[in-house]
């Protein structure tokens, strides 16, 4: 699981569009941080790119930071586990 947080104000409109359904949506692109910054954080939200964007080089729109959540039912991730920090549990 991972939490996320964003900054709504910093959508631009432009990019928010209708479905079929009459529904607004955002596109986004959540991807790993190369290093937990100091509050955490694992990951990153950004709103999506077009493929012609991309090759223009126009600058990302970030809309906020996240971090990964992981149990303990997953034996082979050990960081940031939420279940440890209820070992006084009888079960």
């Amino acid at each position: 699981m991972i939490n996320l947080n964003i900054c709504l104000s910093d959508i631009p409109k432009d990019k928010i569009r209708t479905g079929s359904n009459g529904k607004k949506y955002l596109d986004i692109t959540v991807s790993n941080l190369r290093e937990i910054d100091d509050k955490g954080n694992t990951h990153k939200v950004a709103v999506r790119q077009s493929k012609e964007e991309r090759e223009n080089k126009e600058a990302v729109t970030y809309l906020g930071r996240g971090k990964e959540i992981i149990f303990n039912n997953s034996p082979e991730k050990t960081t940031n586990t939420v279940a440890d920090e209820n070992d006084d549990l009888p079960f």
